[in-house]
């Protein structure tokens, strides 16, 4: 599913929510980003760069000369790809079945003391430093061919 599709937002049964949909995608065009972008940019980025990377790595014809084969070229795209992809906290890349049990726990006693707080906090912050990384990872393999994403 395409995340940066601004239809997503639409409810089928409220004018407004489709005025609004309409409104974003004419933003879209003319500025190219939509109020809907900014509410979240860096995941209307990351999202952006995954997508875009995947779609040239799909409709690429040429390579870079500092790529020994187009294949290289098209796995260089993909992992870079995979980064912001990883990147992206909404696709819950980093999520562990450990987690689930510790939101399951507190769907099932919403007022007492959390238990699993300090190893909820723990995992938050490795997965938060794990998204940081690999989004540093991709930033700077997109530095070192930024003026070769073209075909």
């Amino acid at each position: 599913m395409n995340q940066l599709n601004v239809f997503n937002y639409a409810n089928r049964y409220s004018f407004k929510s489709w005025f609004r949909v309409f409104k974003y995608a004419y933003q879209r065009v003319v500025r190219g980003y939509a109020d809907c972008d900014i509410y979240n940019l860096d995941f209307y980025y990351l999202s952006l760069f995954e997508e875009s990377l995947k779609s040239l790595a799909k409709e690429s014809h040429g390579y870079p000369s500092e790529f020994d084969t187009y294949q290289n070229w098209i796995n260089y795209l993909n992992e870079m790809a995979q980064k912001f992809y990883q990147a992206n906290e909404s696709n819950n890349f980093y999520k562990t079945p450990q987690s689930d049990k510790w939101y399951a726990w507190i769907e099932e006693h919403p007022a007492e003391d959390n238990p699993y707080i300090n190893d909820m906090i723990e995992e938050e912050n490795m997965n938060y430093l794990a998204r940081q990384k690999d989004m540093q990872d991709g930033l700077d393999m997109m530095k070192k061919v930024f003026f070769d994403l073209w075909d």
